[in-house]
């Protein structure tokens, strides 16, 4: 029988063998499939044919980088980019409806849920 449970980053996993009297075997296993914290405020600065996507970065050390996404007129969300930290400069802002949402992106390269920009 196996049997997993989630610790923090860890997944406990145990075994029990009929062979070695029912005792179960333990270890732990680095779970690489955990999503990430998104980041807590995604503020858009219009200017010209431009904008500055900033946001409050992730305080944990698996964060790696923010990954910036765009939707033009309620159309799906694609990638702009990728960066380490704040800000990201978008130097092509299209004309309609614009909205920004980051991701964080963690060692494992798992990504966060997008958090859109904050709008009035």
């Amino acid at each position: 029988m196996l049997r997993c449970a989630m610790i923090g980053l860890l997944a406990l996993v145990t075994t029990a063998d009929p062979q070695q009297s029912g005792k179960p075997d333990i270890s732990l296993k680095e779970s690489r499939k955990i999503t990430p914290y998104p980041p807590a405020v995604v503020n858009v600065t219009r200017k010209n044919r431009a904008a500055v996507i900033e946001w409050k970065e992730v305080p944990l050390e698996r964060i790696v980088a923010y990954e910036i996404f765009r939707s033009v007129n309620h159309g799906p969300f694609k990638k702009l980019g990728r960066v380490k930290s704040p800000p990201f400069l978008d130097k092509s802002l299209p004309k309609g409806n614009v909205v920004y949402a980051v991701a964080s992106v963690d060692r494992d390269n798992n990504r966060s849920t997008l958090m859109k920009e904050d709008r009035p």
